[in-house]
């Protein structure tokens, strides 16, 4: 990725974390038309994010969750030809997990988050927290408190060399959020 590319992609990212998504999404169709075909995919699916996300949006939680479902068996499929692994998409698998935890589809989000789960070491670290914090999300509403607790665990224990201060007291604070939950259903 040339120079160029990285500071269009830092764009687009400072764009959907203000929540600028009509932005966001104009930008990417920009990034769309010059992109090589490795990151057509991940371009289209935060094209079908910003779709979802964008004010008075037509599109629901069913219409996401088709997409994001027909991007995950292109990627398989160029996978097959190429070198598309789990890790490459466990992006795709996370959106797809939360958007099944948003429609109340735990059992199917948990599927996901599992195999997610045994993938974390080579994840980049923000990722790996929103998996974690999901999976025991989905775990609590499912009343799996025993795994549950387990995911906590892990999280306390890579909380404890955590580098920033204030990203580590954030974390903190939602681990005892999840703690006093798991308390309470025991």
């Amino acid at each position: 990725m040339t120079g160029e590319d990285t500071s269009a992609v830092d764009a687009v990212k400072t764009l959907f974390d203000e929540g600028q998504y009509g932005e966001c999404l104009s930008a990417l169709n920009t990034m769309a038309t010059t992109a090589h075909s490795a990151l057509t995919l991940k371009i289209q699916q935060n094209m079908f994010l910003c779709q979802y996300l964008v004010k008075d949006s037509e599109y629901d939680l069913e219409w996401l969750l088709d997409h994001l479902y027909t991007i995950e068996g292109k990627m398989k499929k160029e996978g097959e030809d190429e070198c598309c692994d789990e890790v490459e998409r466990s992006v795709l698998l996370y959106n797809t997990a939360l958007v099944l935890y948003q429609s109340k589809q735990f059992d199917k989000a948990l599927e996901i988050l599992k195999k997610l789960f045994k993938l974390i070491e080579p994840l980049e670290e923000v990722l790996a927290y929103k998996i974690c914090f999901l999976l025991v999300e989905c775990y609590l509403c499912t009343y799996h408190t025993d795994e549950a607790a387990m995911v906590l665990y892990y999280l306390d224990k890579q909380f404890s060399g955590a580098k920033e201060p204030l990203q580590s007291e954030m974390h903190k604070a939602r681990m005892h959020q999840y703690n006093t939950r798991l308390y309470a259903q025991q």
